[in-house]
Parts: structure tokens; sequence; C-alpha cells
């Protein structure tokens, strides 16, 4: 018998990313020499900033004297420091205890501190107490927890995620792609989904924004943005200690310190560090759990320093993450083309493996090994605070972040294969060698990005003012290599290695103003805000193709966008402890390009949308939040997969997919029951309809509306929990179990393109969680210590993430089953 000879036409050129030519772009090499150099404008920028911060050191200001402090004033040690200024003087302090004993937690919904209850937007908060008790390692935790929000880890990607909110989102993570619900991490935009489930560390306060952004947080928040803060260095030193365990083989260790006050510098220093490993959830027979589908080992540092001296305040930030994981099995769960399914089963006849399909979830498959994903994330950020009057304020924000990701991934979750592939340099005319449904053995990019963003936060009588400037800068790349086999008339296979090699670019300007009035003679119940963003982008990418490492495509283009979006909203409070809204908005997500479509470029996304709420705390104990929305979107871009007209593989694509309109309704409930007992709930119902899409059959277009579909949208999420809460003799003892549940949601739009898109549907999916608690337990010399334990998905509910409509087969990838564990904290 022949042996078997493992062949890969060209895979030595296509690891190194070289082309046909064995050299990289020149585009790509002028490219990344060009990011050492800062533009000259942000230079000037930050020299006129450096005079301001000398002329403040040198005005003689006492250096203890600090401007308005949320974390001293109001027990809130991580609210984001803003000054007095700019809070509404009728806002009482923040983080502050309501009389029926209901937290208030502060946002910054709008740049300026604001109680939750007293902005007109739809905004859900996580406080740092509420944190604790969630113990988000990632965005994920947050699924379902607000109205209408699901966040699901990206498929093949290990620290990527699909933020949904209110039916809005991206669920491929191709860098290409803008996610219209954008990620901020203490001021600082993240735009990549394939990064967005990378370890946070200790987090302070979350806000979900739901409903375009558009004025103040800018482009690409047609479904909202999600902003998160990591605490502050405090004015007291000490620090805390993490250690927990749990199913999986899951280790979890964190560990913050802040130096306090630095003598008399007014300086103060707080550093953390965090760890997370977890073992993979299918079992890949011979290998650690280290290997297997779902594993995770991810470590992270953040180091921040921040000063006061008098009118002027600094703060440095530099971040690190690394995550190595290996991505989620995209396992087969039923194969359409019954001749490729015969050519594969001949595998173990040829001395290779037995292809795997299932159309339940696998604990024990094997699969084909891939190095491990590596992501990894680190970042720079300076902002400044200069007070230029006790009524006005400059604030700067100065960020530069990189990364870098590797992401090969065994796509359709196979053993190693064995086929007879055509050579006609063989005498037999074949040689056996590997053959695969589908595998992506290099997928490399990287990302470099610089932001800058000068605010001007001031307070003139009624009026509250912001106003400011936005420049983004981003360059970016990525080779990316398939790999599969097609089956030829004769019976025998035909391996292709495609390679998809692109460099893109992305430079943003934009100016924003808003202004707020709460006239007095009214007692600040009246509020009308009105906003309005200019923002131009401009996109370029030279996008180069290879079948078997021979160029097959060259595309170089670019184009520049526009938008001007609008606010404005009225606020009425009718008693001290209700108010009404109604709010007016647009908002804009860029236009750009697919690396590899016909298409030369996708025309930006519009939405207008129009909202009423009510925000009420009643009886003292009761807190109950209602929202009704209707947003009219134009161009929606809708990502799905096209076959490759040169290889068969399907591959990512975006399409403007006409007109739709989103109507929908929230809700979210907090009460304290008596006993000791409480409830919070939220439901966010959502009905999206397309208007018109459009569809060509090859002579016309058509539209079909009536049958396209929403990806990943679930029109119904909701989220009940019962707490208790009781002091003992040791600590206070907390228990909590919530139950979520989304509806049933499609993966493509239309059914005519991806076939198999009714039989991959996932459906309603529920999950019932618990969390037991003791907090404040004395361990001795003034220190305390939390001990929390954890079972989630109680009943093993089979988690669907996703699934793939690959035509000639569908694949579908499970997430964690039961899952449980516990954490140590020590205060030191």
């Amino acid at each position: 018998m022949r042996q078997p000879a493992v062949n890969k036409p060209g895979a030595a050129d296509l690891a190194s990313g070289r082309g046909a030519d064995g050299g990289r772009s020149r585009f790509r090499s002028r490219r990344w020499r060009e990011e050492s150099t800062m533009p000259i404008g942000i230079k000037v920028s930050h020299l006129a900033i450096a005079t301001m911060i000398a002329t403040a050191a040198a005005s003689g200001t006492p250096a203890m004297a600090y401007a308005f402090d949320p974390a001293e004033e109001a027990g809130n040690p991580t609210a984001e420091q803003e000054t007095a200024a700019t809070r509404p003087a009728d806002a009482p302090a923040p983080a502050a205890q309501a009389a029926g004993g209901m937290e208030d937690i502060v946002v910054t919904a709008r740049r300026v501190q604001e109680r939750l209850q007293d902005v007109p937007v739809s905004v859900t908060a996580f406080s740092a107490t509420r944190l604790a008790e969630l113990r988000p390692e990632n965005i994920g935790t947050l699924t379902s927890l607000a109205p209408n929000l699901i966040v699901t880890p990206a498929t093949g990607a290990g620290a990527g995620g699909n933020i949904f909110i209110r039916g809005i989102g991206q669920n491929d993570p191709s860098p290409y792609l803008d996610a219209p619900t954008s990620v901020y991490v203490n001021g600082v935009i993240r735009p990549r989904t394939s990064l967005n489930f990378a370890q946070l560390g200790i987090i302070d306060r979350i806000e979900v924004l739901r409903g375009p952004q558009g004025t103040l947080f800018g482009r690409n928040t047609t479904g909202g943005a999600i902003n998160i803060f990591t605490p502050a260095p405090t004015r007291d030193s000490g620090g805390t200690l993490s250690i927990g365990v749990g199913s999986d083989h899951e280790f979890t260790t964190r560990a913050v310190l802040n130096s306090g006050e630095i003598g008399e510098s007014g300086l103060r220093f707080r550093g953390s560090y965090y760890h997370r490993q977890i073992g993979g959830v299918v079992e890949n027979p011979g290998l650690p759990s280290s290997r297997w589908a779902g594993a995770l080992n991810a470590d992270g540092v953040d180091l921040r320093l921040a000063g006061n001296w008098g009118r002027f305040s600094a703060e440095y930030e530099f971040d690190y993450n690394n995550n190595r994981s290996v991505s989620y099995n995209q396992q087969i769960i039923f194969f359409v083309n019954q001749d490729l399914l015969n050519y594969f089963n001949q595998s173990a006849a040829l001395g290779g493996g037995s292809i795997i399909i299932s159309p339940t979830k696998l604990d024990v498959q094997e699969s084909r090994t891939f190095p491990r994903q590596v992501a990894t994330d680190r970042g720079h950020a300076l902002t400044l605070n200069y007070e230029l009057s006790d009524s006005l304020s400059l604030k700067s924000i100065t960020a530069y972040r990189e990364a870098d990701e590797s992401r090969p991934a065994n796509a359709s979750s196979q053993p190693f294969l064995l086929g007879r592939v055509q050579d006609a340099s063989s005498p037999d005319g074949y040689i056996i060698t590997e053959v695969t449904p589908l595998q992506t053995p290099i997928r490399d990019l990287n990302q470099h990005q610089f932001s800058e963003e000068v605010q001007l936060l001031g307070r003139f009588g009624d009026f509250n003012v912001v106003g400011g400037f936005f420049y983004f800068r981003e360059r970016l790349s990525e080779n990316n290599v398939n790999f599969n086999t097609r089956l030829l008339p004769n019976g025998l296979g035909t391996n292709t290695f495609s390679r998809r090699d692109y460099d893109y670019e992305t430079d943003s300007w934009a100016g924003f103003g808003q202004v707020t009035w709460r006239p007095s003679a009214l007692g600040g119940r009246l509020d009308l805000t009105g906003g309005i963003r200019y923002t131009e982008d401009r996109k370029a990418i030279d996008d180069r193709g290879y079948v078997n490492d021979v160029q097959n495509r060259s595309f170089t283009g670019s184009d520049t966008f526009n938008n001007t979006s609008v606010l404005a909203s009225v606020g009425y409070r009718w008693t001290p402890g209700v108010m009404t809204y109604a709010r007016f908005s647009t908002g804009y997500k860029a236009g750009g390009f697919v690396p590899g479509s016909a298409f030369e470029s996708f025309k930006p996304e519009l939405v207008t949308s129009y909202e009423i709420g009510l925000k009420s705390e009643l009886w003292s104990r009761v807190r109950f939040n209602l929202a009704a929305f209707y947003s009219r979107y134009r161009d929606l871009q809708v990502s799905g997969r096209i076959a490759d007209p040169v290889t068969g593989i399907r591959v990512s694509t975006l399409t403007n997919a006409g007109r739709a309109h989103y109507t929908g309704i929230e809700a979210e409930l907090s009460a304290r029951l008596g006993g000791g007992f409480s409830f919070d709930g939220n439901i966010g119902y959502v009905d999206p309809v397309y208007d018109q899409f459009p569809y060509f059959t090859g002579t016309e277009d058509i539209n079909v509306a009536d049958e396209a579909k929403f990806p990943y949208v679930a029109k119904l999420t909701f989220d009940a929990g019962l707490r208790y809460t009781v002091p003992t003799p040791i600590g206070q003892l907390n228990a909590r179990v919530n139950y979520q549940y989304q509806s049933a949601r499609y993966f493509f739009a239309l059914t005519r393109i991806n076939v198999n898109n009714d039989r991959i549907r996932a459906p309603g999916q529920g999950f019932l969680n618990a969390r037991l608690s003791l907090s404040d337990v004395d361990i001795g010399v003034g220190h305390n210590a939390r001990i929390e334990l954890y079972v989630d998905n109680i009943l093993n509910t089979d988690r669907i993430l996703g699934s793939i409509d690959s035509t000639n087969y569908a694949s579908t990838f499970f997430g964690r089953g039961r899952q449980g564990g516990m954490q140590v904290t020590f205060d030191f």
C-alpha cells in the first residue's frame, strides 16, 4: 500500500505570508514605518497642553487643593472624576443611598456626572457592588442583564465577542468590519470585536447605553454603546487579593495595590494583575484540557498613575492583556452533499481518522490540533483635566493602542482526515494526503490605533455645555489562509489553499456639541437637551488574493464618508421620584470595503430613532424604568457568508440591506420586598421588520424583504432574580438566584443564499444561576474577607453560541454547560 504523503502545496510561502513575488507589500512596510511618527497636528496640541501644565504648576495653587472627587465625597471610589462645575447643581450626592435604601448610581451617559434616575437616556448601569456579585471576567457576563442586550463569543475568535443592543450588532469578528455597538474603556474606544472578550480584570462600573448615541459617542453607535470604567487610584493605601477555583479546571487570581498619597507630590498609583485559566469544554482524547476546545489562559496588568495639583489633574494608564485560547468547536451537525460525505468517509480505510457528525452536543471529540490562538492587546492613555474657571473645564484623552492576533482554527473540528487528491505527477494520478471540509491554519491580524478627544465642559447658570473634537486613526492588516477539499467529477479530491491578504486604513474626524437647559425657575424639573456632531471618515484598502500561492486578485481603493447626527430630548420630573422623557436622535455607522468582494465599497448605515420613557422611584422601595422606541434604518449593514466563485469556500461578506424599522419596549424593576428579600429583573422585546431588502438574481434586483431574517437577533430577552440578604455574627450573607432567557435566533439573513438557515436556527434558551456570598468577614487587624460560591447554568442547558452554513454541511458551536466554583477575596 502506498504510504500516505501529507503535502500542502505552497504551505511554506503561505505560512510566511509571502506573495507570489516572495515579499510583503510595499504598502504595508511603508505604513508601519509611519506608525512611529505622530501627526504634526497632535504634536502641536500636546505642546499646548504641556504649556498649560507648566503654567498650572507655576501658578502657586496649593498641591493639596483637590477638585471634586466622587470617591471621597460619596464613597464611590470608582466613579469617573469630573469637576463640581460640570455636575448639575440639583443632583444628589453621587452613589449615595436614596431614602428607601435603593442604591444610587452615578453615570456619565452625557459626559457629565448624573444620577442614573435623572438622565433622560435608556441606560442600565452596574455599580461596583453589583459587579462584585456578577464576577464579570469579560463583558459576556452581561448578556440579558440589560433589556435587549445579547453578548456571545464570536465564531473562531477566542477573545472575540458579539454585542447586540436592541437587535443591532456585528456577528463577524473580521477586523475590517466596524461594530454598531461601540465599547469604551475609561473613555477610550475599543473598535475591534475580535478583542471584545479580552479579560478585563477589576471593573468598577459598566454603563449600557441603549439606542443611537451619535452625538457624544460618535460614529458606529447606531445600536448603542457600552462604557466600562476600572477603578482609579485611591488616596488610601491598601489592596485586595482574590483567588478562585472552579469546574473545567478553572483557576483565577487578582491582585490590586493602591499606594495612597505619595508624600506631598499629589500623586497616587494603582496597579493590578489578574490571571485566569480554564480547561476546555470538549475533551480531545490524548491531549491535556488546556488544548481542548474552549480552553483559556489569560494574563493582564493595569497600571494607573494619577495626580491633582489645584485646578489641574492628570492620569496615565497602561494596560496589557494576553489571551491564549482554543476556540469553541464548530461541530458539524449534518452533511448535505452526500457525495462529498462519502469521499471523507474513505479516510479511515486510508489510515486517517473518521469524520465526526452529530446533531447533538458532543462532550468528547477527536479534533486535528492547531497552535493555540493568541491575542495580545496593549495600550497607553493620558487624561488631562484643567479647570479654566469654577464653571468651565478642559479635558483631553489621548490614547495609543496596538493588538496582535494569531487565530488558527480547525473550522470543521475534524480529526486528521486522509483522502485521494488528484496529482498529475503521480503514476496513479493521485496521492493520499490530508483533506478537510475546512481549516484556517493561518489567520494573523495586526492593529494600531491612535485617538485624541478634547472636551470642553461647562455650566453657565441654567445651562450645561459639552463640546469637543475627536480624531481617530487606525491601521490594520490581515493574512488569512483557508484550506478545504472539493470533490472532482472523477471522484478524486482537490485541495485549495486560498489566502486573503490586505491592509486597511481608517482616519476619522469629528466635532460635537451638546447643551442642556434646566431652568431654575421651574426648580430643575425640566430638562431640554440638544446636540449635534459632524463626522468625516476616510477609508482605504490594499487587497490581495491568492489561490495555491498564485495571485488572482488585486484591488486598491479609498472612499470618504461624512455625516451630521443630531439629538433632541425633553425630560420633566413630575414628582421627586417620577420623570418622563422623549428623545429624538440620529446616528451613523461608517461605510467601507469588503476584502475579496466584487463590490468596491458598502454604504454607511443611517438610523433615525424615537423614544419615550419613564424613570421612577416609588414608595422609597421600588425603582421602575420603562422605555419604548421606534428606529428606522437606511442602508442597514448585514453580515453574511457567500461562496467564493474560485474556491467554493463560504467567506464573510457585508451588504447594505436597504431599509428596516425596529419597534420595541424595555422595562427594568428593582424592589426591596422586606425581610431581607429583594427582586431585580428586566425584560426587552424588539420586533424588527425589513421594508426593503434588495437581492440581485443575476438579471434584476428584486425586493425580498418578506423572507429576510435578522441574524443573531432575539426578539425577547429577560432576566429575573431574587436576592436574600441577612447579617450574621461573622459577616453579611447574600444569596441570589436568577433565571435569564433569550428567544430563538436565526444566524443568516437570506435562506435563498444560506439554504440551511432554517435548520440551524437556535431555539429559545434559558439558564438558571445561583450565587452565595459571605462578605465583611473580619480576619483581624482591621481587614476583611469575602467568600463566594456560584453555580451557572444549573440545568446544564445546551448553550448555542452560533451556527455556520457552509452549503455542503452545517455546524454549530456550543458554549460551556453547567459550571461552578468559589472565590475568596482578602482586603489588606
